[in-house]
This record gives C-alpha cells, sequence and structure tokens, in this order.
C-alpha cells in the first residue's frame, strides 16, 4: 500500500510538471477496469474512477509524500520563458537555444557565509594556507598521526632522556587517561632541566580536576558524578574546579620561577589564533568563516576574538566568558602554567558536574580556596591548529637557534628550532609517572588532602557539626533543639562518638553512618555526608575503612 500510494503521487506530481495527461487510465472503460483489478488488485489506486483512493486521498490532506506544495522551477533560462506550464510539447515543439547565445552560468551558493566580493573560495583558502605555513602544518598534521616525520627508521629514545634534553621541547601525550596525563605533567616539571622550557598537550575523557587547596564536598555534585561514574582528581597546581572531557584540550606551559609571568605564554598563542578571524581582513577579503577544508581535513577556525584577564585566564574579547582556566605551580625554582581551553565541550554536562545546592554550600565551612563561578564558551577552533599555533608561539619565544641539535623531530620557524616527541605507549612511561599515577587514583589524595573544614548538617530535633581534617572526622558536636530528645540522640550518636575519641574516623558516609545506633538516622548522615557514593565510581582506589 504504502509503494502504491507514492508512487501514484509522484506520477502525478511529474504530470502536473510535464504537461503529461494527469491519469493513464482516464479512459480506460469500467470493463478494462474490472478485469485489470481481477488479475492485479494492487493497480487498484491508480484507477481514475477509483472512488476508494478518492476518498482516502481526500481524507489524508497532511500526506507527508504529497509534492503538489513543491516550488516550481524558478530562474529557467530566457529561451524558455514562454514555455506555458500545463501544455504539452512534442521534442520537435520545444525551443532550444540561439547557436549564438552563449550559454547561462548559475551563479554558485554562498559557502560560509563569504559576501560577493570578487575573490573565490580557493583564494581564500591560500591566504589561510599562506598565514598558517601550510605546508608545515602537514608536516605537523603527519607528526600527530605517525609520531615522526623527520627520520627513517624511527628514532629510537626513551622518554627520559628526551626530557632532560638541554633544549626546548614540546610533548603531545596520546593517552586520554586523566590519571596519566596529570602523572606525565608532573614527571616533565621534575624532569626539566633549568633554564629551559617545556610545552605539553593532552585531551581527557571527562573527569573533574578540582585545585590542590580545594574541597571537592564543595565543589563538585557528588550525587551526579557517582551516577555518571567520572573521575575526580586533585591536581599538584591551585587554582579552581574544572571540567575536562573529549571537546576540551588541555596545555601546560613550564619555565623557570624567575621568568614567571601569569600571561606571558598565553598572550602570544591569543594574538596568534586572534589573527585567525577572518573578517573585514585587510587583503580585500569580508568573510565570517568556520571552518577551511584542507585535503578532505576540516579544520575549525575561532569562532571570537580572545583576550586575557588579570588572573591569567583566556577569555572572549567582547564579553569575557572564560574559554581557558589558568592554574600555577611554583617550585624548586621552576614555574608551571596550565590551562583548559574549551573548544567543543559539552557545556551542559559540564554544569551538572558543577552544580552544587546553595544550601550545602552555606552548610560546609571552609577557609581554603573556593572556584569563582564564571560564564563560559566554546571556541570552536580545532585542536590541531590550536596546538600549532601554540607551538609556533612556543618556538618565536624559546626557540634554540642551532640547528645542530641531536635530536629528531625538529620543527623550525624563521631559523628558530624546537624538538617535540609524541608519547603514546605506556612503555615508555617510567616509574616516576605510575608513582605519581597511583597517588592521583588514591582516596587520600583526591579526598583526603582536602584542608581542614566544618560541615553543618540538620535534622529535626538536632544539628551535628563534623569537624574534618585532611579527610579524617575528628570530633562531633551535637546540638539538641529539644531537650526531651536529648538522651535518645546521644544514644544513637554514642558508639560514633566514642570511637572518634579513641582514633580519627575517614569522612566517607557509609563508614560513619556504622556507627549510627538508629537505621532512619544512619541513612539520613550517610546521605549528608556524601551522599553515599561509591569512591571507585569516582576513580578512587579502594581504601581499607577506619
Amino acid at each position: 500500500m504504502f509503494k502504491r500510494y507514492f508512487t501514484k503521487r509522484l506520477v502525478r506530481s511529474i504530470s502536473s510538471r510535464t504537461g503529461i495527461a494527469n491519469d493513464p487510465f482516464q479512459n480506460a472503460s469500467k470493463r478494462s477496469i474490472q478485469e485489470t483489478l481481477e488479475t492485479d488488485p494492487n493497480l487498484e489506486g491508480f484507477l481514475a474512477n477509483d472512488s476508494w483512493s478518492q476518498t482516502q486521498n481526500a481524507e489524508q490532506e497532511d500526506d507527508p509524500f504529497d509534492f503538489s506544495d513543491l516550488p516550481q522551477l524558478r530562474n529557467l533560462p530566457s529561451y524558455l520563458e514562454n514555455i506555458v506550464p500545463g501544455q504539452v510539447y512534442s521534442k520537435d515543439q520545444l525551443p532550444s537555444p540561439r547557436k549564438d547565445q552563449p550559454p547561462e552560468s548559475i551563479e554558485p551558493p554562498n559557502n560560509n557565509g563569504i559576501e560577493s566580493t570578487g575573490q573565490s573560495q580557493s583564494q581564500l583558502q591560500e591566504m589561510v594556507r599562506d598565514y598558517i605555513h601550510y605546508d608545515l602544518f602537514q608536516e605537523f598534521l603527519t607528526f600527530m598521526h605517525y609520531g615522526d616525520y623527520h627520520t627513517q627508521p624511527k628514532p629510537t629514545m626513551f622518554l627520559t632522556d628526551f626530557l632532560k634534553s638541554p633544549t626546548p621541547a614540546v610533548v603531545f601525550s596520546k593517552f586520554t587517561n586523566p590519571h596519566i596525563n596529570l602523572a606525565l605533567e608532573m614527571f616533565i616539571y621534575d624532569t626539566m632541566p633549568l633554564p629551559h622550557q617545556r610545552l605539553l598537550f593532552y585531551k581527557n575523557n571527562s573527569c573533574i580536576v578540582i585545585g590542590k587547596n580545594q574541597n571537592p564536598y564543595k565543589e563538585v555534585n557528588l550525587k551526579y558524578a557517582n551516577t555518571t561514574q567520572t573521575p575526580i582528581l586533585r591536581r599538584y597546581s591551585g587554582g579552581g574546579t574544572v571540567v575536562h572531557d573529549q571537546g576540551n584540550l588541555n596545555f601546560s606551559f613550564m619555565s623557570t620561577k624567575k621568568d614567571f609571568h601569569r600571561t606571558a605564554f598565553t598572550s602570544n598563542i591569543i594574538s596568534r589564533v586572534n589573527e585567525l578571524i577572518f573578517k573585514e581582513y585587510p587583503m580585500g577579503f569580508n568573510v565570517d568563516v568556520d571552518k577551511i577544508e584542507w585535503n578532505s581535513k576540516f579544520v575549525g577556525l575561532p569562532k571570537f576574538r580572545l583576550s586575557t584577564n588579570g588572573k591569567g585566564d583566556i577569555v572572549s574579547e567582547k564579553d569575557s566568558y572564560k574559554i581557558s582556566g589558568s592554574a600555577f605551580k611554583l617550585s624548586k625554582g621552576k614555574s608551571l602554567h596550565h590551562g583548559t581551553l574549551l573548544m567543543n565541550s559539552d557545556l551542559k554536562e559540564l554544569g551538572k558536574l558543577l552544580r552544587v545546592s546553595e544550601a550545602r554550600q552555606k552548610s560546609i565551612h571552609f577557609t581554603g580556596t573556593e572556584s569563582i563561578r564564571s560564564k563560559v564558551k566554546n571556541l570552536g577552533i580545532d585542536p590541531d591548529l590550536f596546538m600549532f599555533e601554540s607551538l609556533k608561539a612556543f618556538i618565536e619565544m624559546h626557540g634554540h637557534e642551532s640547528h645542530a641539535i641531536q635530536l629528531p623531530n625538529a620543527f623550525e620557524i624563521d631559523g628558530k628550532y624546537c624538538h617535540s616527541i609524541v608519547v603514546d605507549d605506556l612503555d615508555q612511561l617510567p616509574q616516576p609517572v605510575w608513582n605519581y599515577y597511583n597517588e592521583l587514583k588514591s582516596w587520600d589524595w583526591n579526598f583526603g588532602r582536602t584542608p581542614k573544614f566544618e560541615h553543618t548538617i540538620s535534622h529535626d530535633d538536632f544539628a551535628c557539626v563534623l569537624h574534618v581534617n585532611r579527610g579524617m572526622v575528628t570530633n562531633v558536636d551535637l546540638s539538641i533543639l529539644d531537650e526531651s530528645s536529648s538522651d535518645s540522640i546521644h544514644q544513637i550518636f554514642s558508639s560514633l562518638l566514642a570511637a572518634i575519641e579513641k582514633e580519627p574516623i575517614k569522612y566517607q558516609g557509609k563508614i560513619l553512618s556504622k556507627y549510627i545506633q538508629d537505621r532512619t538516622i544512619s541513612d539520613w548522615l550517610k546521605w549528608e555526608v556524601d551522599f553515599g557514593i561509591s569512591y571507585e565510581n569516582v576513580g578512587c582506589t579502594s581504601t581499607p575503612a577506619k
């Protein structure tokens, strides 16, 4: 029935546009119609005198296969202007173009928002290629894919030897495990010889990263992180809480403590990225492009201009939406500045993971670092293009002027060099990386390192203040609101109070609730502390309960 009805509509639609008789069966006799239906009843709907078919068609006014409202062909060639719609023409009657009349061109659509300035899309691409150093960009993409493009056979240099070399170097991690990437970052920082520089890029799977001095119980939506099994990690630098995913690119710039500046490196990157905004370009182009296609690869360009604020964050120039937060570490005569650039992140998911109720935030008294909530948006630039522009900025600022460096993969721009390496093999990672990895997986680091805080939770008849230091409950204060229930409440909490007097207890809802002698109050306490989450679900290895 579907094919029959669709075909009938299509035939009628074509007929109305070509002048063919509306129904090829309209002159058929009733006798021939009846004989035809007996032979092939599926042809019933094609017959003009079939009242059932006409009734069905009339009832289905909104049929999705009705093409009768399609627009007629527009912009006909001039020699067809006198054609009368609906009139039947033989082949000889159809007009043809005069031999002395040149063929009429059809103007192509205005792709990528390019205005009619007389410049073609190919010219625009050539202009972009010239600015970006297209040949070098292609080498960079090859390098990112294969890990090496200069040397055959592929050089064998251990990561530790590469990182200890007295030259500026860039490391591209292909790992997406956040525990590995943060561990690798610290190993690079520890290994870097002074006074040289390092630049690291990596992308993580979905995770939440809090600052070294932050409180995850106040910063993170623990319920949602537990449900989505999103890891929570405490990094080794300060700053606020951020969410990583595959739409987010992380960079880490390392230098000397003496040369540390909050915005020195990011300002150079911002300058380069802003020059990729091809709007009212001085060469005569008036374009607003989102991406350019090169060799079947779509390279996304930035959607808007960037700036930086006093804290070193990268923000949109027009409305100061945050594109990348910044965090810093200064130690051992070295400096580290890392950021999280929003390319095409899932901002809704980001909001859910960091949405903590106002009541819970007020219930936790904490004197450490608290995140400053900011509006955010995606830049839209292609990660490879951003890394390439950052590489050029790094070479410009810190590139080595000698090409006689016995290391592979030397990128050169304007007579300056730096070396690079792609890390994608777990066997390359030395033991110190795994030591950091194990710490980043532990509850003792991610939650137990939380600075001292107090958590006040209220029930109908009493309030309870939990004093927590380094992840351990050191004291519990009970405030009785109804004196008539004082004895029963103290009895309910007696086991917990007695246990804490002997030694502090881990601040975990499932552990603390076991000491409560009332099932309802036990479940309530477990929920109020940490929603009874499984810490394995948020990336922590299991630890013995105390």
